[in-house]
């Protein structure tokens, strides 16, 4: 209230590089694989929660959070990569856990080479078999 920020967008290893240069607030021991394990305590919450068991889940994972980003020790068995999600962050005292969009690869010019030889291909054929 009374404070207007202005979030940038990071992605784990811009925000590891920015938080624990530019913020007081970021925790000293925050690393990829505590925010891999936060990320994948995220992407477990049950978003129908109508059940009292579902609450339980989603508030259990919701402290299992809590405590990786309060400088708990690294998770036993750190997941994988989560390029996918990104942290939402004010350079001040606030964070989000956020889920993007994966990005669109483009194709090497040697994938467009080999369809087009693949088309020449069918086009001379089909000639063949016509005349």
């Amino acid at each position: 209230p009374g404070s207007n920020y202005t979030y940038g967008l990071y992605t784990f290893s811009d925000f590891l590089a920015t938080a624990n240069t530019v913020s007081p607030w970021a925790p000293n021991k925050l690393t990829m694989s505590n925010l891999n394990a936060m990320a994948d305590l995220a992407g477990g919450y049950i978003l129908d929660d109508a059940s009292s068991s579902a609450r339980s889940f989603n508030t259990a994972n919701q402290v299992s959070i809590w405590n990786i980003s309060n400088n708990a020790a690294e998770p036993a068995n750190p997941p994988g990569d989560f390029s996918n999600w990104a942290v939402l962050y004010n350079g001040k005292n606030q964070t989000f856990l956020v889920q993007t969009q994966p990005k669109f690869q483009t194709p090497e010019p040697a994938t467009f080479a080999l369809l087009a030889s693949g088309l020449v291909g069918l086009v001379a054929v089909g000639r063949k078999r016509n005349s």
